[in-house]
């Protein structure tokens, strides 16, 4: 996928979307072309599940796009979520992390609820109608430091969810997570952690991209 501007306005962008073919290694370029409204890092990072590939956002919470290669259409998603959003005692202060594991896509949110900041992992439903909430942890469970920290960051900058894999039984579902000088795996369901990486000062302060590989994480 790549932006260009219009035809018919040259300040407004425009998306358009080429397909690679392995089987006669050739580039196909689509006909149809999408009026870009949202921003086009929106569309930097794709997850591909079941036959299509999901973008987020991450500026706006409910409102994702979904390709169908079988189809080769873009269509965006309004997504609903359960339970609902109450605006008035609910600030979704942003998504920390989207991704998938063992066909299901995931999205991490930091959520301030009337005083208290949560860790929420949401589930996109099969029928692509909206979200569900798999987990709600409380940010300082997640760390000893977090109570004092969380007030100091409005954005809780603090830390990075690197992934969430499901486990074969719900109790093995974890998160990965990356805190300042090390990173360390959290079991949802007990939520209890272990570390599993100390990190050089040199790097500590990069952002770091995460890509699962068997039981290995690599950080580029």
């Amino acid at each position: 996928m790549y932006t260009e501007p219009s035809d018919t306005d040259s300040s407004v962008l425009q998306l358009r979307v080429q397909i690679y073919s392995s089987d006669i290694k050739r580039w196909k370029l689509l006909s149809d072309v999408y009026p870009l409204y949202t921003y086009p890092s929106s569309f930097k990072d794709g997850v591909y599940v079941d036959g299509g590939i999901y973008f987020n956002s991450w500026y706006y919470f409910n409102s994702w796009y979904y390709f169908n290669l079988e189809q080769e259409k873009l269509q965006k998603l309004e997504l609903l979520s359960s339970p609902p959003h109450d605006p008035d005692i609910e600030v979704r202060v942003r998504v920390n992390y989207f991704g998938e594991s063992r066909g299901h896509l995931h999205m991490v949110a930091v959520i301030r609820w009337e005083t208290r900041l949560y860790l929420r992992i949401y589930e996109l439903m099969s029928d692509r109608s909206g979200l569900v909430v798999m987990f709600q942890i409380l940010i300082e469970e997640l760390h000893a430091d977090f109570s004092r920290l969380s007030l100091r960051d409005r954005y809780c900058r603090f830390f990075e969810v690197l992934d969430v894999v499901r486990g074969e039984k719900e109790v093995d579902t974890f998160m990965v997570l990356k805190f300042p000088g090390e990173i360390r795996s959290f079991n949802l369901l007990e939520k209890s952690y272990k570390k599993v990486f100390n990190v050089p000062k040199r790097i500590d302060g990069q952002t770091f991209e995460a890509h699962r590989y068997i039981q290995t994480i690599g950080l580029f």
